[in-house]
């Protein structure tokens, strides 16, 4: 769908958010991608809706209007970021803007960027799948204390963001 001169693509995810007592629910909803409508591949920003919280119903119409009203809010800010990349884009090979921009990359940036297609946390196997190791290396990262796992019981359990944070050579919160 384009709006604005951007192109919105609503795709639909289970997303896991934390209710006022504390708890982690797994709710339906979307995940909302804007893109640059000239080449629909660069992404502005991205986002995750889920029913309950940001959105009443779990239907494509409500995630169309709440993605209207955070384009029309943010206007100024996306296009900024769209010129600066186009401008970018010019100076720079593609190879040259990712490096700069993976230099450079905020933890929040990263997170909307990468594993879109993981849930917010992650077991073991899935970590050995995003960063291409095997599960014994994933095991030995932890038990270094290079990636933080969640109380889980018997279970290990690992918030996405720390897969993002090692993968950017940062400590988490």
């Amino acid at each position: 769908m384009r709006y604005k001169g951007f192109y919105i693509e609503i795709i639909p995810k289970e997303v896991i958010r934390v209710t006022v007592s504390g708890e982690s629910v797994l709710r339906a909803g979307f995940l909302i991608q804007i893109l640059d409508s000239m080449d629909r591949t660069t992404v502005i920003d991205c986002f995750t809706l889920a029913e309950g919280f940001e959105i009443l119903k779990n239907n494509p119409e409500e995630a169309e209007q709440f993605t209207k009203d955070y384009i029309n809010t943010e206007e100024k800010e996306l296009c900024r970021l769209l010129d600066e990349y186009h401008n970018l884009e010019k100076e720079y090979s593609e190879t040259e803007v990712f490096s700069m921009q993976y230099d450079n990359m905020t933890i929040n940036k990263a997170y909307k960027m990468l594993f879109t297609n993981y849930l917010d946390v992650v077991t073991p196997a899935d970590i050995s799948r995003m960063l291409g190791v095997c599960i014994k290396k994933v095991y030995d990262l932890i038990h270094e204390g290079k990636i933080q796992t969640i109380p889980c019981g018997r279970c290990i359990k690992v918030a996405k963001v720390e897969i993002i944070c090692y993968i950017l050579g940062k400590k988490s919160a």
